[in-house]
């Protein structure tokens, strides 16, 4: 099973969108990416025929990379999906 993709990026250079095709070259499923303006991937939904769904959110504290909290869905189970770290 051969999956395609491609990508877009905006004029600085960030990934902004990410479009994957299923086996028959049908658009399987688009990701948007939105960034703070430190870089960092704050947001990525999924964008359906029908609807959006959120996939990650990521809240970042004052250091570099310092990641605070994310919620990740693309496992499917919403209860496990909030992950929390202290430093």
């Amino acid at each position: 099973m051969l999956v395609e993709y491609e990508y877009e990026y905006d004029a600085l250079g960030r990934r902004i969108l990410a479009v994957f095709y299923d086996e028959n070259e049908d658009v399987d499923k688009i990701v948007r990416y939105y960034h703070n303006d430190r870089w960092q991937v704050v947001y990525a939904a999924t964008d359906n025929a029908s609807e959006a769904d959120l996939e990650q959110e990521s809240v970042f504290g004052d250091g570099i990379d310092e990641l605070v909290m994310m919620y990740n869905t693309t496992s499917g189970d919403p209860n496990s999906a909030v992950y929390y770290l202290l430093l």
